[in-house]
């Protein structure tokens, strides 16, 4: 398997009209190698499953009621929320 920055490159030649031989030879490796990578556009990239990165906090569990109302009355405002969840984090399940 070569580098994620290598089959960037090799997209990129590809995309630019370069020749798959002179790829090959510039980068040390095989032709069948380039091809891959040209057909698979994921190839060379590590997969990540839906929903492992990110998620729910433990601490929100319980609060989803207060936190939903408040996004409600703040009308989506990130500011106006941010201030109130400040000023009583224990009213959210949050520690002081």
């Amino acid at each position: 398997m070569i580098s994620s920055a290598t089959a960037q490159e090799i997209r990129f030649r590809i995309s630019n009209g370069e020749k798959i031989r002179t790829i090959a030879q510039s980068l040390g490796i095989s032709r069948n190698t380039v091809r891959s990578y040209m057909r698979d556009a994921d190839k060379g990239f590590q997969k990540v499953e839906a929903g492992s990165i990110g998620g729910r906090h433990k601490l929100a569990i319980g609060n989803d009621a207060s936190l939903a109302n408040l996004y409600l009355q703040a009308r989506g405002n990130s500011a106006v929320i941010r201030r109130r969840v400040q000023a009583t984090p224990e009213a959210y399940g949050l520690p002081n």
